[in-house]
Formats: structure tokens, C-alpha cells, sequence
């Protein structure tokens, strides 16, 4: 298990800069730990309390071997099929809202953060998947988070629209 801190340079749009600074940490299929020193920087506004709860999370989805279980729940000969259906994108998002539940709601009953922290970081919580496994929150109840969370996206871009919308019209 390679820990890999990626600093990325010279990226040549507007877009990918803000699509960089504004991705996550990341554990990869191979349980490589990936960290955007940007989501750092800016997300977290360099607070070692923030600091340290992410890569806390991000460093569970390495000890729990969230990519060697997900591999072997959807094993790559299956993912074509999935892939070609159109299923994979949505299997691969709520695997992973399954798996940060199963870290956020760990974090905060071990009391290594606080609910808080979840809330002011933007990270789902709930205390009722106390105790169970990413696949047991994906089997039981993933299309709920699935579904909670693209509620959660539409509710901010909404938000987002019309912010923009009233300081456009703002004099």
C-alpha cells in the first residue's frame, strides 16, 4: 500500500484548474492514496483539525481495503456489462457514498471528529449505519443514499443559480 502526494502543475485551462482544485482525495483500484494538496489547501483552509480528519477518512478507505472489497464485489470482468449498460457510474458512486458512510459514522462514534466536522466539511453522516459495512449500506440501503445525496446536489445548484442570479441583478 504506496502513499503517493501528487502535486500537479501546468494545467492549461481554467476549467481543469477549477475542476483540480476543487476534486478530492482519492484511493485508487490498486489502494493507492492519491491527495490533492489543492482540496487541501483551499477546502480545509490549512486547519490541522480538517487537515487530519480527511486524510484520517481517506486512510480508513486504505485499512479497511475498501478498493480490494469493491473490486471483488464488481470484478473487472463484470464491469464491461455495467459499463455498457450504463450501470457502473451509479454502482461506483454509491459504493463510494456506502464506503465514506461506513468511515464518517466509525470517525465520530470513535470520536476521532465530531458530527460537525462531517457537516462543515460537506460529508455524509448518519448514525443509524453505526456498525455496518460498506456493502451492508449498499445492499440495504443505497439507492436511499444514492438518492439523498443527488437531492443534496440539486438543492446546492439550485442554491448556486440563484446566487448568481441575484447578483446579477443586484445594482
Amino acid at each position: 500500500m504506496v502513499s503517493i502526494i501528487v502535486p500537479v502543475y501546468n494545467l492549461d485551462t481554467e476549467e481543469k484548474q477549477n475542476l483540480f482544485i476543487e476534486s478530492i482525495n482519492t484511493v485508487d483500484d490498486s489502494n493507492n492514496l492519491w491527495i490533492n494538496m489543492c482540496f487541501i489547501y483551499n477546502q480545509c483552509d490549512m486547519n490541522s483539525d480538517r487537515v487530519f480528519g480527511i486524510l484520517f477518512h481517506e486512510m480508513y478507505h486504505k485499512l479497511l481495503n475498501h478498493a480490494i472489497r469493491f473490486n471483488k464485489k464488481f470484478p473487472k470482468k463484470d464491469r464491461d456489462h455495467l459499463i455498457r449498460n450504463g450501470l457502473f457510474g451509479s454502482i461506483n458512486l454509491k459504493s463510494n457514498l456506502a464506503m465514506d458512510l461506513e468511515i464518517n459514522t466509525t470517525m465520530v462514534e470513535d470520536n476521532i471528529v465530531t458530527k460537525k466536522f462531517w457537516e462543515i466539511m460537506g460529508g455524509s453522516y448518519n448514525k443509524d449505519y453505526t456498525g455496518l459495512t460498506w456493502e451492508e449500506i449498499y445492499d440495504n440501503h443505497g439507492t436511499e443514499v444514492y438518492d439523498d445525496y443527488i437531492e443534496i446536489l440539486c438543492f446546492s445548484a439550485v442554491q448556486q443559480e440563484e446566487t448568481a442570479l441575484s447578483e446579477k441583478m443586484s445594482p
